[in-house]
Order: C-alpha cells, then sequence, then structure tokens
C-alpha cells in the first residue's frame, strides 16, 4: 500500500504552493481596485517532437504542470494568489483603462517572492511579497 502511495504522488506530480501577495498601483502610486491578477504555468515544449498540433510541438516536456491561480485586487489594490514553489510561473496584470502588464513570478529557495516584468506597462507598477 505504501509503494501505491509513493506510485500515486508521482504520478499525479507533487507541487508545494505559496501564498503571494501582488499589489496594483498606478505611477502616481494609487491603488489599483479591479485588476485581474492572473498566474500560468510557463510549458517547456520539445522542439524535435514529431507530433504536430496546429503549429509547432505539442508534447509537453514536463508531464505533469502546476496549475495556476487568478484574483482581482481590492480597494487597496492588493489581491492574494497561490503561487507553485520551484518553478517560475507568467504573470499577467490587467486592469481597465491601462495596458496590461506581463512578467514572471516565483518562489525563491529563501522562501521569498521573485518578480520581474518582460513587458512592464507604461500606467501600472506591480510588486510582491
Amino acid at each position: 500500500m505504501k509503494y501505491l502511495l509513493v506510485l500515486f504522488l508521482f504520478i499525479s506530480g507533487c507541487h508545494t504552493y505559496h501564498p503571494a501577495t501582488i499589489t496594483v498601483e498606478t505611477n502616481a502610486g494609487l491603488p489599483v481596485q479591479g485588476a485581474q491578477v492572473t498566474a500560468y504555468p510557463m510549458y517547456l515544449f520539445n522542439p524535435t517532437s514529431n507530433s504536430i498540433l496546429f503549429t509547432g510541438s505539442s508534447e509537453i516536456l514536463e508531464p505533469f504542470t502546476a496549475t495556476g491561480d487568478s484574483n482581482i485586487t481590492d480597494e487597496e489594490g492588493t489581491t492574494i494568489i497561490q503561487i507553485v514553489e520551484g518553478s517560475p510561473l507568467q504573470l499577467r496584470v490587467a486592469a481597465p483603462s491601462h495596458q496590461a502588464w506581463e512578467g514572471l513570478i516565483e518562489i525563491t529557495t529563501q522562501k521569498s517572492v521573485y518578480l520581474k516584468a518582460t513587458v512592464p506597462s507604461p500606467t501600472l507598477i506591480v510588486t510582491a511579497k
């Protein structure tokens, strides 16, 4: 029975999640209420795979990918989302009347939150802790 449990955990993929507090403000430092904050896995595709679905490879290198999370900022411009440990996620922040902010978010080995903009917004400031 013990081996069956270990096999099940291996097959289902084990991921540990940690809460991350995301804050969204304008350039003037005002909180942005109602911003959609979404974290989602970065899929690594096998470029040598012959299995083609529409365009590109359809073979995902990591068979047990983590799940993402999504939430809306409150009146203080903050929200909490769950971030998987050990694997960076894409983060997208979309707010009405603002250009979307995109970046990478991950939980470091020291259990702190690392955030890096890949497509910064000229009107949004996004921080995480």
